[in-house]
């Protein structure tokens, strides 16, 4: 009986902050293994004034979800390759006035 071994597939994930402010802030980084849940995060949950944060995502705009606004995973990690994950905001209601645009 041959012993053969399947190669295990690890990966850096980099997290960005993604305010508009400071482009490609990096929030952390973590070693994600293909196939297997997300790796915990031990860093604070990311803020942005005004805003609401929705978790991380492979992209900044729309995406998959991997990562919730509580930092617990939503999925196993299914990408070969190393990558970014986006942080996602949503503006809170009712708190914005023109005023604070300043216009």
């Amino acid at each position: 009986m041959s012993d053969k071994s399947i190669p295990v597939s690890m990966h850096t994930i980099t997290f960005i902050k993604n305010d508009g402010i400071i482009l490609d802030e990096i929030i952390a980084q973590v070693i994600a293994t293909f196939g297997q849940p997300m790796p915990e995060l031990t860093v604070e949950k990311p803020t942005l004034k005004e805003f609401n944060f929705l978790g991380y995502f492979d992209d900044p705009i729309e995406g998959t979800q991997y990562y919730k606004s509580d930092l617990t995973s939503t999925r196993n990690w299914d990408k070969a390759s190393d990558t970014t994950l986006y942080a996602r905001w949503r503006v809170r209601s009712g708190l914005i006035r023109i005023g604070d645009l300043g216009l």
